[in-house]
């Protein structure tokens, strides 16, 4: 995908950097040759207020009826989590894009920096952890080279807790790619449950270009390649762990001197990830206004619809329906409570729910 001219075709006013994600700028598994996802993309910008006073004078009709109330109030939409305001199913209108639709996200660069090195909402941070394309700047050009690099450090070491002591190539970047959808509401419905798998199957070699630096370097006590048996080994002691433990993320660290089991790793994943991902869809709903929304959500819903009935029918097929495949959180537990049950039937209702990020208890 060229993306070189893309920022300029488009209308917008200068960024930082351009960060163009998703099936839309990387193959993914399921897509015909001739499809045409939605482009999403990623602006960073140094004036979040300027930025969109300038770009509500060029492009109004981006935003919704929350645009009428000025600059001020969308930017302070956007600081709240993630930290990033989404204008979406936005009509390209580029010549190599015509009939494309796209979907794009402003995000300070502070707010950026929180995230990638603290993961405070592992939203923007989560996406970064996957092969991406720079479509305006580079990490370097932007003075983000070192969050982001610190970004792909935390990723491993936060997938190491998870692994065992020997695992593949795939293995590694399966969980590298899931960590920012454990909690979120929509891999249980609104998503493909294989997305991680359609992420990764088919860009190993970007997943291995962008991790290589990071494992060759910082990683090599930590971890080896063994070429006889195609698999990593990590060094799983005490020592190792306690050190991994102390260098996570501050939203995901645990106290000095304390260790993680997996299972403890991966319910504070789950906990940021589960607010961000709630809130801002929530915020997603003002910004693309009931209209987008509703257009948006149906298509989500309709893929997610399309891969159920394929998984049911088809009786030969290998792949069970699983709803967590490589998204960092466990299996629905053969054995519940009746409490359990009755919980989880009460909730059913508020998945997604905004008012429960704003409004109720």
């Amino acid at each position: 995908m060229d993306t070189s001219s893309l920022l300029d075709e488009e209308g917008f006013p200068g960024v930082k950097l351009a960060i163009a994600y998703g099936s839309g700028a990387v193959r993914q598994a399921g897509y015909a040759s001739s499809d045409q996802p939605m482009l999403d993309l990623i602006l960073v910008v140094d004036d979040p207020v300027a930025w969109h006073a300038e770009n509500l004078s060029r492009n109004r009709d981006h935003y919704s009826a929350v645009g009428s109330l000025g600059p001020g109030f969308v930017s302070y939409l956007q600081r709240l989590p993630a930290g990033v305001y989404y204008n979406t199913l936005i009509p390209m209108k580029g010549k190599s894009s015509a009939g494309r639709l796209m979907k794009y996200g402003v995000v300070g660069r502070n707010e950026l920096v929180q995230d990638l090195e603290d993961w405070r909402w592992l939203y923007l941070a989560g996406r970064l952890h996957k092969p991406v394309l720079f479509a305006a700047g580079s990490p370097s050009s932007a003075g983000l080279e070192q969050p982001v690099r610190a970004n792909l450090e935390a990723a491993v070491r936060a997938s190491l807790l998870s692994l065992p002591e020997k695992f593949s190539q795939e293995d590694l970047f399966m969980t590298i790619a899931g960590l920012s959808y454990a909690g979120d509401f929509r891999m249980v419905f609104g998503e493909n449950p294989d997305k991680v798998r359609n992420i990764v199957a088919p860009n190993i070699g970007r997943f291995e270009e962008l991790f290589s630096p990071v494992l060759s370097s910082t990683f090599s006590e930590a971890c080896y390649w063994d070429q006889g048996t195609s698999l990593w080994t990590q060094d799983a002691s005490p020592p190792q762990i306690l050190k991994h433990c102390s260098l996570l993320p501050a939203a995901i660290r645990p106290s000095k001197g304390a260790l993680l089991s997996p299972s403890e790793a991966k319910a504070r994943l789950r906990s940021v990830v589960s607010r961000s991902s709630v809130s801002q869809s929530a915020k997603g709903f003002l910004s693309a206004g009931p209209v987008k929304s509703g257009k948006y959500t149906a298509a989500k819903v309709a893929k997610w619809a399309a891969w159920w009935l394929r998984a049911l029918s088809d009786s030969t097929t290998t792949n069970e329906p699983d709803f967590t495949s490589g998204c960092g959180f466990p299996m629905p537990p053969e054995k519940f409570s009746q409490e359990d049950l009755f919980m989880t039937i009460a909730g059913l209702s508020y998945a997604g729910d905004f008012r429960m990020v704003f409004g109720e208890k």
